[in-house]
């Protein structure tokens, strides 16, 4: 493809990354509701969903970053891409999207982390859950009346033994 081809797709390009974001935001924001509830079922077809639409983000970033980018074997962030010269030359509106761009990544990218938090700490406490109902964590640590942290008395007293 010319440069000018290029150039001349890059605001549609542009304009379906966004529309690609959202989408991503939206299941992020799904996936965050799902963490928040006792019914966990939907979860698999929100990740199902979040991989797919991450491979795509992925793959139309690439073609972006190959157009926009000086030098076509370096891989440049959204942020890079938009202190580039061939960026600067480019409309108005179209820089508007690609800050756009940036922003909603910036934010799918905050909104990811806590999400993959929420799950490690539910995680956590599962496990620690399960350690103290089958009498396996020997160092289980449950809170005082005092409220600070005390070593279990009982030694391997799993709670579904009869």
């Amino acid at each position: 493809m010319s440069q000018v081809t290029e150039t001349k797709d890059i605001p549609q390009r542009l304009t379906q990354l966004l529309e690609h974001l959202r989408m991503f935001d939206s299941i992020l924001d799904q996936e965050a509701e799902v963490l928040k509830a006792s019914d966990i079922s939907p979860l698999i077809t929100l990740l199902e969903q979040k991989e797919t639409l991450s491979e795509t983000l992925t793959e139309e970033f690439n073609i972006l970053s190959k157009s926009l980018s000086p030098d076509k074997n370096v891989q440049l962030s959204l942020q890079e891409l938009l202190l580039v010269d061939s960026v600067k030359n480019l409309s108005t509106q179209t820089q508007q999207h690609l800050q756009e761009a940036v922003d909603s990544a910036i934010k799918c990218h905050e909104k990811n982390v806590i999400n993959g938090m929420t799950v490690q700490a539910l995680k956590n406490m599962n496990q620690t859950l399960l350690n103290v109902f089958t009498g396996q964590d020997q160092n289980a640590q449950t809170y005082g009346a005092s409220g600070k942290t005390a070593t279990s008395e009982t030694k391997s007293n799993p709670l579904g033994k009869a």
